[in-house]
Parts: C-alpha cells; sequence; structure tokens
C-alpha cells in the first residue's frame, strides 16, 4: 500500500533541494507514475505546501515551495541554454539531410 503522507514529504524535500521542478521529474524523484504524482501535487496545491509557476516548459508549468520563486530565473535560464543546445542539433541534422538528399538526387540524375 502506498503511503501517500510519506511520497508527499518526498516531494517537499525533492522541491528543496532540486527547486522549481516539472511534474515528471518529481515523479522520477518519488518513483511513481506522473498521473498518481501529479495528483499528490494537486493535493499539496490545495494545502499551500507548494505552488506553480506561469513560467511553462512546454505545456508543464513548474511546481515549487512558495518563497522560492527567485529559483525560476536560475531554472529558466538552464531551460533556455539546453533549448539552444537542441535547436542547433536539430539544425545542423536538417543541414546534414539536405545534404544527403542533395547527393542522392545529383546522383540520380
Amino acid at each position: 500500500m502506498i503511503d501517500i503522507q510519506q511520497k508527499k514529504d518526498k516531494i517537499l524535500e525533492f522541491l528543496k533541494t532540486s527547486g522549481p521542478s516539472l511534474p515528471v521529474q518529481v515523479a522520477r524523484a518519488i518513483q511513481m507514475d506522473p498521473v498518481f504524482a501529479s495528483a499528490i501535487l494537486s493535493e499539496l496545491i490545495e494545502s499551500k505546501q507548494i505552488k506553480t509557476s506561469h513560467m511553462k516548459i512546454g505545456a508543464s508549468p513548474l511546481y515549487l515551495i512558495p518563497g522560492e520563486e527567485e529559483k525560476l530565473e536560475e531554472k529558466r535560464s538552464i531551460y533556455d541554454e539546453e533549448m539552444k543546445r537542441l535547436t542547433n542539433i536539430y539544425d545542423d541534422f536538417e543541414t546534414c539531410k539536405k545534404r544527403i538528399l542533395e547527393a542522392i538526387t545529383e546522383k540520380e540524375i
């Protein structure tokens, strides 16, 4: 049987040590399916022990301990850097794909 209070405590500890986090990160940290972890996150929001940010990564808000809003900016810069890196990888992939298709087309002619 799942000890919900123990999971809540683990979530609070995780958010205190890791700062603002995505629901999937929280679920991984407490070793639960994201759907069940989200239900526990909702209970913690309702009891005002945690809150969600207005900042979203994709469609997901970040969950955080009230009073730790300044950590959101740190997370934003980390995610922005990662997004730039992934965009560069995607652009490199598209360039390679284009060159390969051009080479194949030239050989067929």
